[in-house]
């Protein structure tokens, strides 16, 4: 096995709709997906099927509550490729949280605020 090369082909500095550049055929040739993504809205249903249709290693920085979505099964291609996924969870509770000035004050999560 060789060196492992980190390399973002996506550029930062000018954001990009993902799924338009998955829709459009423009995803940059890569090993594997590495991705802390939004919850919110569908990303979390849309980024599992992709996963499971790029056929390529994925690793998800998620909270395990999405597995027990209505979608989560069917996004990863039904029981079967559910199975199929290596689930990593930590001995002690993980907590998210957003580096001080990056999110305002109405705008806390209720999983986050002792309240979810």
């Amino acid at each position: 096995m060789g060196p492992i090369t980190i390399s973002k082909q996506l550029n930062p500095a000018m954001p990009q709709d993902f799924y338009a550049v998955v829709k459009e055929g423009r995803v940059p040739a890569h090993d594997v997906l590495l991705t802390n993504p939004p919850y919110s809205g569908d990303h979390v249903e849309q980024l599992l099927q992709f996963c499971r249709s790029n056929g390529k290693p994925f690793l998800l920085l998620m909270p395990n509550y999405f597995c027990v979505k209505d979608f989560y099964q069917d996004a990863l291609g039904g029981i079967k490729g559910a199975k199929q996924v290596l689930y990593l969870c930590p001995r002690k509770r993980y907590f998210y949280w957003t580096p001080k000035g990056l999110r305002q004050r109405g705008k806390v999560q209720t999983q986050h605020s002792g309240a979810g």
